[in-house]
């Protein structure tokens, strides 16, 4: 990418490189590289002109907001979504609007601020539903199964949940259809049901191995981690927690969140070492739910061993 945006720069002159540099910052956000997209979501606002194109610069600060929550910069990613919603208040734009608040209430969710960030995904979800705006509802659905999850009101949670895989499904976004098959799979192990907590997990831990989203892959390892939990193998969450949490993929807020999801399981910090990579782990996770990942959870107790042995 950066051999386009130098060629970009060459030939065409601003308003085209300022887009440039919009689409090549999403590219990053998309592929988990935040601190590229930064860099080029940064260059995009300097290159917009006073009174100029004010619908990309709402745009451009709201996926500024999205990069620096991803980063754990909390409070750079508010100033930014604050400043997107009333740009896009005054512009009367309600597509925009409605992306804006769903993306406003998940970080107040992800600081665990779930009362501030509630009233944003209500307003979104009576946008999107009075507007037709189908494309940003499954978001939307999403973070609302999330709060419901949180909460432990699982009916509801299945419900958001289910309906945003059926409109991501309708619409082609593969990504959010596996975000709800993962979910969906949390939602069936809390209620108990393992067999198939464990074939949804296999389902969208595939895919997002497939896709290479940073934040669907921190999802599926925490799914794997509460399932552990769930059939009384804590060792074996530990240490897969663990051992996700330090690559680099799953930097700043992902690794947030893995390491609040065992403080919500109560296990210990593991750094033991693995002899396996990400992808290694992802693939067996997909592979081996038929077999309850008897042999994957033999390896995670392995590498104890291992390390007692050599102390």
């Amino acid at each position: 990418m950066s051999r386009l945006s130098r060629r970009i720069t060459e030939v065409f002159h601003v308003p085209v490189h300022q887009r440039a540099h919009g689409v090549l910052g999403t590219c990053a956000l998309r592929q988990g590289r935040f601190g590229e997209a930064r860099r080029h979501f940064k260059q995009s606002l300097a290159l917009t002109a006073p009174g100029g194109d004010e619908r990309n610069r709402a745009a451009t600060l709201d996926h500024l907001s999205l990069v620096e929550k991803y980063l754990g910069r909390f409070d750079e990613a508010l100033r930014f979504a604050l400043e997107a919603l009333a740009l896009y208040r005054r512009l009367d734009d309600h597509a925009g609007l409605a992306l804006c608040l769903n993306n406003l209430g998940a970080l107040h969710m992800a600081r665990e601020d779930y009362r501030s960030g509630l009233p944003h995904l209500h307003e979104a979800l009576a946008m999107c539903e009075r507007d037709g705006l189908s494309g940003t509802l499954p978001f939307v659905l999403s973070n609302l199964s999330e709060v419901e999850l949180h909460v432990g009101n699982l009916p509801a949670a299945r419900d958001h949940a289910t309906r945003a895989g059926e409109i991501a499904q309708a619409k082609g976004n593969r990504a959010a259809r596996l975000w709800a098959t993962l979910q969906l799979g949390r939602i069936a192990q809390r209620e108990g049901d393992l067999d198939g907590a464990r074939r949804l997990l296999a389902e969208g831990t595939a895919g997002a191995a497939a896709i290479g989203v940073p934040s669907l892959q921190c999802i599926a390892v925490v799914a794997f981690a509460e399932l552990l939990c769930a059939d009384d193998d804590r060792t074996a969450a530990a240490r897969v927690l663990g051992f996700a949490a330090r690559q680099p993929s799953m930097g700043g807020l992902l690794a947030e969140s893995i390491d609040a999801e065992r403080q919500r399981l109560a296990l210990p910090v593991d750094r033991v070492p693995l002899a396996i990579d990400l992808a290694e782990l992802l693939r067996r996770i997909a592979d081996e739910a038929p077999v309850a990942h008897e042999p994957l959870r033999a390896l995670l107790h392995k590498a104890e061993r291992r390390r007692t042995a050599r102390a």
